[in-house]
């Protein structure tokens, strides 16, 4: 890492990219529901701009994985576990119970309720 970065100016798009690859990469690895053997369910979104999915570790951990694939700001209703609060684990956001979750474009969010 740090020899590839030594290479590049101090703030090339290149070296933002791949800096926010490594910390996407870290969250991943520390969270037990996105290993490849876990559970994996598409979840119903009812808006055709956000496509989403559930990771599960054997029921003790689950992350809602939902992107905007849309050029448009949309939002949808919490789907979590009722009266927990939600984490975006991506922009670090908490998500309140009975909060609406709001989607710039193109965004992802991986979602946790503690």
């Amino acid at each position: 890492e740090k020899k590839i970065l030594r290479g590049w100016e101090t703030e090339c798009p290149q070296k933002r990219i791949f800096l926010e690859l490594l910390r996407l990469i870290k969250i991943r690895r520390n969270i037990r529901a996105f290993h490849p053997d876990c559970r994996q369910e598409i979840i119903q979104t009812n808006n055709g701009a956000l496509f989403g999915f559930a990771r599960t570790n054997g029921g003790l951990e689950k992350i809602f994985c939902v992107s905007n694939i849309g050029k448009e700001e949309v939002s949808m209703p919490c789907f979590g576990v009722e009266n927990k609060k939600g984490y975006d684990l991506i922009s670090g956001e908490e998500i309140a119970p009975g909060d609406h979750i709001l989607f710039k474009p193109y965004q992802t969010r991986w979602i946790q309720f503690l």
